[in-house]
């Protein structure tokens, strides 16, 4: 027993499979991480989420975007973003970590948001990889035994905002993030919109 919560560890291969596998719907969930997902992520971080409708919602939508069908059509992009990485690491391999960035950057902005960040440099990218460093620490921190003890004594996410030293800096950097996420997005919903209003232009009357 830790605080308020009752812990029961499995030894045995078989009723593990039983629990988790089998009957996961039951067992199988996130412990509590109020830290790092109701404060730092606003309830909203999909591999920090306990088992429920939300969850369930949100992993249909990513097994729609990341099954094998849905998947083939991401290889170009794969393959633009891996070619122009092998060059920058020929060319600068000094700048590796650089490289990197920009593979990983450039390739979840295609995919996800539907466009492709011209240069990792530019201001609003500058933003988000200082906000998602520190999304990052603090999810660290998040982990640790100190904001465990929110999970295991819920009485003490009562407390003023000003004896919790980190809520304020996730409440911060939840916001950051918010932003960049619906800024990436709002473009990529008016180029949809656009590409419908010519879809109809073309239709005959």
């Amino acid at each position: 027993i830790l605080g308020t919560k009752t812990f029961a560890m499995l030894f045995s291969d078989t009723a593990v499979k039983d629990l988790i596998d089998k009957r996961s719907g039951i067992y199988s969930t996130r412990p509590v991480m109020c830290m790092a997902q109701d404060v730092a992520s606003g309830g909203a971080r999909t591999v920090l989420m306990k088992n429920g409708p939300l969850w369930r919602k949100y992993y249909k939508l990513i097994n729609d975007m990341l099954n094998i069908r849905a998947s083939v059509s991401y290889v170009p992009y794969q393959d633009l973003e891996n070619k122009q990485m092998l060059v920058g690491l020929l060319e600068s391999p000094e700048k590796f970590h650089h490289h990197i960035r920009c593979h990983t950057k450039f390739l979840a902005t295609q995919m996800i948001f539907g466009f492709r960040t011209q240069h990792i440099d530019y201001p609003k990218d500058r933003i988000a990889y200082r906000s998602e460093i520190g999304i990052w620490s603090l999810r660290c921190s998040a982990s640790g035994a100190a904001s465990q003890v929110l999970g295991f004594l819920p009485v003490l996410r009562k407390l003023p905002t000003f004896l919790r030293l980190d809520h304020c800096h996730a409440q911060e950097l939840h916001g950051k993030e918010r932003v960049l996420h619906f800024g990436h997005r709002i473009p990529s919903l008016e180029a949809y919109g656009k590409l419908n209003m010519l879809d109809q232009r073309d239709q005959p009357p």
